[in-house]
């Protein structure tokens, strides 16, 4: 606090800027209510800087997620404003900051009038085609979708449609994002014909653009996507099939495969293709979006898809098959990711019962699904035993916390197969040797941990990162300790 009071409040407020950027939210706050406290005090409370301040505790409130504080310091800032400047832009942006916390409370009516009170006034001020006057148009848009005002969401997007049309004429992307909004709007009106017109002027304007680049690639594959569901509900399922096509080659070009757009995009390919007994290319297309989802560590939206899968094999080649087996594997694997232990031995269970049918109990693929059921359940035990361990740490009896790690890992170590419990307990082994300044040993515990955190998840994971930080602080405890 000393530290502050010799800093200006010109400096404490660049301070609080750069928390900002740097996600540290709290920090930037308390700085912030520091300067309010400074500006008080020496300007009295209806000082315009101090409603300037008040108005930076209220979003920085905001982004914290207490509410009801930002709205009471957003008001502040808005009566000096008010009573200062009268129907300012100032006053009006105040309007709009609490409108935007209303909205996070899912206050939208509460909302919606505070925007119009702000439209206003901007419209006092400038013209219809200012930025600042489109910007509310497009809030007002939000406010009213949410609360199923479609028909006056929709009115709303054409004034700024309008006011957009005579800023920059047709061929421009926000116009483009306009009539694409608008048509989303009447499909959720059931207006699909009325949809569909509007998105097709979107994209024939897409193709009029010169020069496309990355950013205007990547709005004219976002409103091929929403063509393509409005073909789908229409019926037109082969027209609906080729536009996924062509958005789904330029996803990958603007943003590459290992994306979960890309991978939403293959699943929703996978949908037509069944629709149309495609059976092959739709679950070729599941496949593909498992795959991606699971990259990029969608591992809850890779079990949606992999149900899908499982659906469509039902169909086509029944619950008896090998490749049915492979599917009820594969979720299995994607449950226990997700903790979901018991829930991953079910669909082991359920691959079993197909294996041991086809193959028989003797096939190697069989015994190793069986392997696999026993050491999940086993892995309660190797949680328990972990938790023991932590607990005997925690107590300070080292020498029992180890025996008790030692024993999860020998459980681990019988099969090889990981659990997330292994991990642990590999990292709990490795964290009480350090403390014990067994550095060899804790390191030749976080190695194995690394490796299977490695082979599990890659090397950008971040628990993968972060273990190899402290691996690596172990390596140089040691090389510290023999200079």
């Amino acid at each position: 606090m000393e530290e502050n009071e010799e800093e200006s409040v010109e400096e404490l407020l660049k301070k609080a800027s750069l928390q900002v950027e740097q996600h540290l939210f709290r920090e930037s706050r308390e700085i912030l209510e520091r300067v309010l406290e400074i500006q008080t005090q020496e300007l009295g409370e209806d000082d315009l800087a101090v409603a300037s301040t008040l108005s930076k505790v209220g979003s920085a409130l905001k982004r914290e997620g207490f509410f009801d504080e930002a709205v009471e310091k957003l008001n502040r800032a808005l009566a000096i404003r008010m009573g200062k400047l009268g129907r300012h832009v100032d006053t009006a942006d105040t309007y709009i900051d609490i409108a935007g916390v209303l909205e996070a409370q899912n206050k939208d009516e509460q909302a919606e009038e505070i925007l119009r009170k702000a439209l206003d006034i901007k419209l006092e001020l400038f013209s219809d085609t200012h930025p600042g006057v489109t910007a509310v148009y497009r809030g007002l848009t939000f406010s009213l979708q949410k609360q199923g005002k479609l028909s006056e969401a929709i009115k709303m997007h054409k004034q700024e449609l309008t006011a957009l049309l005579q800023l920059h004429g047709e061929e421009h992307p926000s116009v483009v994002m306009i009539y694409t909004g608008i048509s989303g709007l009447l499909k959720l009106q059931d207006r699909l014909d009325d949809a569909l017109q509007m998105i097709d002027r979107a994209i024939e304007i897409c193709s009029r653009l010169q020069g496309l680049g990355n950013f205007d690639k990547e709005i004219l594959g976002a409103t091929l996507g929403g063509k393509a569901r409005i073909l789908e509900e229409l019926g037109n399922i082969e027209a609906a099939t080729e536009t996924l096509n062509k958005r789904l080659v330029i996803q990958i070009e603007t943003s590459g495969e290992i994306e979960p757009m890309t991978a939403l995009i293959y699943n929703d390919l996978a949908r037509v293709y069944v629709k149309q007994n495609m059976m092959e290319a739709g679950i070729k297309a599941y496949m593909k979006s498992i795959s991606v989802f699971e990259e990029t560590g969608c591992f809850q939206a890779a079990t949606g898809t992999a149900h899908n899968l499982l659906m469509v094999q039902m169909k086509t080649v029944g619950e008896m098959h090998l490749t049915t087996a492979q599917t009820y594997e594969h979720l299995a694997r994607l449950y226990i990711e997700q903790d979901m232990m018991d829930a991953g031995v079910d669909a082991y269970m359920k691959a079993i019962v197909i294996c041991k049918t086809v193959l028989g109990d003797d096939h190697p693929r069989t015994k190793e699904l069986v392997t696999l059921v026993a050491l999940c359940k086993s892995d309660k035990h190797v949680s328990a035993l972990n938790e023991k361990g932590l607990a005997m740490k925690k107590q300070g009896d080292s020498e029992k916390a180890i025996q008790f790690f030692q024993q999860a890992l020998h459980m681990y170590e019988q099969t090889s197969v990981l659990t997330p419990s292994a991990v642990e307990a590999y990292e709990n082994l490795s964290a009480v040797k350090a403390d014990l300044g067994l550095l060899q040993d804790a390191i030749a515990a976080s190695a194995e941990a690394l490796k299977i955190r490695r082979r599990a998840s890659g090397d950008e994971d971040p628990a993968t990162e972060r273990r190899m930080k402290l691996h690596r602080s172990l390596l140089k405890r040691l090389l510290e300790s023999r200079s």
